[in-house]
């Protein structure tokens, strides 16, 4: 399968290299990402910014990276690629994120931002995303090679242009659960005033509790999650 590989984390980072490095032993792959980690910035484009694109000749896949946004990576990549490589994606895959995707908060993720792109440029995408953070390339071939395959090899069956597929996984995993996404939204504002200076943080917070069959209980239950989000841009009347 010809399958584009993009992130907002940066083409360097342990989860895209680990994506890459498993994927290229079985498809043709090309990675496209973020020259620098673009986290949290959801759909975003660099409108009217001159954007480098740049071959990284590093690894033993073809690796371009590009100043700017995981959405930009998508946009200018795709024509590229077939222009010069004559590379036009069956799929295109945003991802592995450094940190889960879950619930509400997906929407700000630039790892789903870039899949979200890819429906909108008439792709079938994934985003993918690993629950702990900071693991190195080595441990996240190791925790998510099984699953991450058969995702993928069943893509063509599980993807359309009516959602993103989104994939969130987690270490020792005991299987891969189908589900629906927690309502709830878990970056929160914190505000601290010190001196009359009030210093306001958005920061991760914890549930007490988890609705069951949801994909944050699944996650902690230690399954793989796959949840289908909508693409739609139609505005009902």
């Amino acid at each position: 399968m010809k399958i584009l590989i993009t992130n907002d984390d940066g083409y360097s980072a342990p989860g895209l290299v680990a994506l890459a490095k498993i994927l290229h032993q079985q498809h043709e792959i090309f990675v496209i990402a973020p020259s620098s980690n673009q986290s949290g910035i959801s759909q975003a484009m660099s409108a009217q910014h001159k954007l480098q694109f740049i071959k990284q000749i590093q690894y033993e896949y073809a690796c371009f990276s590009v100043t700017g946004t995981p959405s930009d990576c998508v946009r200018l990549g795709i024509p590229i690629l077939k222009q010069k490589y004559n590379f036009q994606p069956q799929l295109v895959i945003s991802g592995i994120n450094n940190g889960a995707n879950q619930g509400r908060d997906l929407h700000y993720s630039g790892t789903f931002g870039g899949a979200r792109e890819a429906i909108i440029q008439g792709y079938p995408a994934i985003s993918m995303s690993f629950k702990h953070y900071n693991l190195t390339v080595e441990q996240l071939m190791e925790h998510c090679s099984k699953y991450l395959s058969l995702i993928v090899n069943k893509a063509l069956e599980i993807t359309s242009l009516s959602h993103v597929v989104n994939v969130n996984f987690t270490t020792n995993m005991i299987g891969i659960k189908v589900c629906e996404m927690e309502k709830e939204i878990i970056w929160q504002l914190s505000s601290q005033i010190e001196t009359n200076l009030a210093q306001h943080v958005i920061q991760r917070h914890g549930f007490q509790s988890y609705k069951q069959g949801l994909d944050f209980e699944l996650l902690v239950n230690g399954y793989a999650t796959v949840s289908y989000v909508s693409a739609s841009l139609k505005c009902e009347c």
